[in-house]
């Protein structure tokens, strides 16, 4: 832990004197000098993160996910407050800084308040060896991780301008923020989980009922923005954003493959093949660039989009390929595994339909119904299995795993 914790401190002080002396740079690039300081900020935000008590990885390695969501959500109030009094004082982007600024002081504080352990500086060579033959692939899932959520900004606020970067990270929060979260919980419950498991057998059975409980909740959810993109941004931003539900439809399925990821990819982890994992990142981010520069001029917000979405179901597709062979899952199983996601998004295209023949406001009646649907099949299907009571070996893994993903969800 020490020389994990001096390893986090090296690199957030390299990070953060790279961002410091890039700024400049960086705001010339979107013609916007006044973003330096701004820049520079973010730099100490990630210094502060890397100071975060190295212990806590032990809370998601004992499965001890109630202790990990306090610390981790300890910042949000403090921020919140901190953001809305320096906007009501000051009416400028500095705001947000603070905010960010006071969430940040307040997780790495939680940290060593939520676990006893106190780290020190200390430059164990062989230790860092040790880490890093598995650590530098988590590293690269990282830094690849971040390039393909940012480059996609990146690419819009160049070419087409903020406005457009404005109306995209609408489309893409409202499309993509409730199944990456899923994903990203999912990741850090199932990690741990996994690497617990023992034998092949065992962790396939807890990958396809963790892989179907996952769908049955992103899955309606992408059928719902789909078909009631133009309704729902209607209802939740007025009538001047309508012009993002076509890219909204598309991006929603950028989200389902982000919450795919947080199931596939801890299987990598956790039977330590990380490679395969990198593998998949590293072509996710080759073909996102690769169509941001042929699909962006030409299709301006609508290119983006199918860029994102394009590349994200690629990349997972790659994984559940690979998976399939890593586990030697029948087909028989897959199809099993998908059939209840399925069912419970059918209701949502049969109220589309309605809406087109009889007329929009039947839609929206049906579409309502069609969310009830929606809840009492995942109410009977997912909590049978989440509390069944059956003792055998592989469906208590699935019952114990699951119910620690659904109480952390």
């Amino acid at each position: 832990l020490n020389a994990a914790w001096t390893m986090q401190m090296l690199r957030g002080f390299a990070v953060a004197a790279l961002i410091y002396a890039a700024a400049p740079a960086g705001a010339r690039l979107f013609r916007v000098t006044e973003a330096i300081p701004i820049i520079r900020t973010t730099g100490l935000l990630t210094l502060m993160w890397e100071m975060v008590n190295p212990g806590v990885v032990y809370l998601r390695r004992e499965l001890d996910f109630k202790r990990d969501f306090m610390w981790r959500q300890c910042g949000l109030l403090p921020g919140l407050l901190t953001g809305i009094v320096f906007a009501l004082l000051y009416r400028s982007v500095w705001a947000l800084m603070a905010s960010l600024l006071v969430a940040r002081a307040a997780d790495v504080a939680a940290s060593y308040w939520v676990h006893p352990y106190r780290p020190s500086l200390a430059l164990g060579w062989w230790r860092i060896r040790e880490l890093m033959r598995f650590g530098k692939w988590v590293s690269w899932l990282n830094m690849g991780g971040f390039i393909e959520r940012q480059v996609d900004s990146l690419f819009t606020a160049k070419l087409l301008g903020a406005v457009t970067l404005g109306y995209y990270q609408v489309a893409q929060q409202l499309g993509t923020t409730v199944p990456t979260g899923i994903g990203a919980y999912a990741n850090g419950v199932l990690f741990p989980a996994f690497s617990k498991l023992d034998s092949k057998e065992r962790l396939r059975g807890v990958f396809l009922t963790t892989f179907t409980f996952v769908l049955f909740a992103v899955l309606p959810i992408a059928c719902l923005i789909t078909l009631f993109a133009e309704p729902l941004v209607r209802i939740a931003l007025g009538e001047r954003w309508l012009v993002i539900c076509p890219s909204l439809r598309i991006l929603a399925w950028a989200g389902v493959a982000s919450a795919v990821e947080g199931v596939t990819r801890p299987v990598f982890l956790g039977s330590g093949r990380p490679k395969e994992a990198a593998a998949a990142q590293t072509l996710r981010v080759v073909l996102l660039v690769s169509l941001l520069f042929l699909l962006t001029t030409g299709y301006r917000l609508l290119g983006v989009a199918v860029a994102v979405s394009a590349s994200a179901l690629v990349g997972i597709l790659l994984q559940l390929i690979l998976i399939r062979r890593l586990l030697t899952v029948a087909f028989s199983d897959a199809l099993n595994a998908l059939a209840p996601p399925l069912l419970a998004s059918a209701p949502f295209p049969l109220a589309w339909l309605i809406g087109k023949t009889i007329s929009m406001w039947a839609g929206y009646i049906a579409a309502l119904v069609a969310c009830v649907l929606y809840v009492f099949i995942v109410k009977k299907a997912v909590m049978s299995r989440v509390y069944s009571s059956n003792p055998s070996s592989q469906l208590g893994d699935q019952m114990s795993i699951m119910r620690r993903l659904f109480s952390s969800l």
